[in-house]
């Protein structure tokens, strides 16, 4: 049994290292696998935003665009959580993780004032509405702009020490 068992457990702890952990032995992979989920989060936004923008909001349409984009971003956060740290160094993957964390909150609080804002019909907004609306985007803006830095950079960091050229 002892021949048998130590063959078995031999190539576990080897597959097991091989992947670093994660599941990943290929850093490309890892990478690519991160900016997909990035891609799926800023695909939604942008269907929310085009939805938003709109000169008559469509609320069914904005309703399941809210929906879709919560739902596509909570599932980044949890695909980046079980990808895990690459070669025991979570940097990037923390970046990600902290970038659609923001992109939630920005969904659950700004994106949402400003679709109650919208819903009001522009002939009957006044000088406030349009100061609230501006305000609305700036913080849009300016609350995500640290997270994507900081993800950009861990990315440029994740490539320049796995020798991965980005496009």
């Amino acid at each position: 049994m002892k021949k048998i068992l130590i063959p078995v457990v031999a190539i576990f702890v080897l597959a097991f290292a091989a992947c670093n952990g994660t599941g990943y032995s290929d850093p490309v992979k890892y990478n690519d696998d991160v900016v997909t989920q990035q891609s799926n989060v800023y695909d939604k936004l942008d269907s929310l935003e085009t939805i938003l923008n709109d000169d008559v909001i469509d609320e069914e349409a904005c309703e399941g665009a809210f929906k879709d984009a919560i739902a596509i971003t909570d599932a980044a956060i949890k695909k980046l959580e079980e990808m895990g740290a690459y070669k025991d160094d979570a940097t990037f993957q923390k970046a990600g993780i902290d970038l659609f964390t923001q992109v939630k909150s920005l969904l659950e609080n700004d994106y949402r004032d400003l679709y109650e804002l919208y819903k009001k019909p522009i002939e009957d907004w006044e000088d406030a509405d349009f100061d609230s609306m501006y305000d609305i985007w700036d913080a849009i803006d300016y609350g995500i702009i640290d997270k994507e830095d900081a993800f950009l950079d861990a990315q440029q960091n994740f490539a320049d020490t796995y020798n991965i050229v980005l496009y």
